[in-house]
């Protein structure tokens, strides 16, 4: 699974119910390879990800929508921000690395997103 909010919203599940990195992987993967994409520096199959997320007790609807609506949540908060305290320099560099990124992943609709919102702005 290639975005990294999944990773980071699973790894904060995980620790409030206080699993190891090494209890969570147990049977699915290995305890470095879930530590990555943790963090976001690696990828994690779908089916492990199911796997995963059986043993915290999640249903993987349940993850999906919530890891992406605080992702997007975030994303329009730095927006915001950077437009509320008028840094146009920041927005514009933002706005064009975000367009760059879409360009080079035309399917993720997540970097779509990222470019669309303050493009719109500036």
């Amino acid at each position: 699974m290639k975005y990294e909010i999944y990773g980071i919203k699973f790894r904060k599940l995980r620790k409030q119910q206080h699993l190891s990195l090494k209890q969570a992987a147990e049977g699915v993967t290995s305890r470095q390879t879930l530590g990555n994409w943790e963090l976001g520096k690696g990828d994690m199959d779908f089916t492990k990800v199911l796997l995963l997320l059986r043993k915290i007790h999640v249903q993987p609807i349940d993850f999906l929508e919530n890891s992406v609506s605080e992702y997007l949540r975030q994303i329009t908060g730095e927006i915001s921000s950077m437009y509320v305290n008028d840094q146009t320099d920041n927005l514009h560099q933002y706005a064009q690395h975000a367009l760059n990124v879409s360009h080079d992943n035309v399917k993720d609709k997540i970097a779509f997103f990222r470019a669309c919102v303050p493009v719109t702005i500036c």
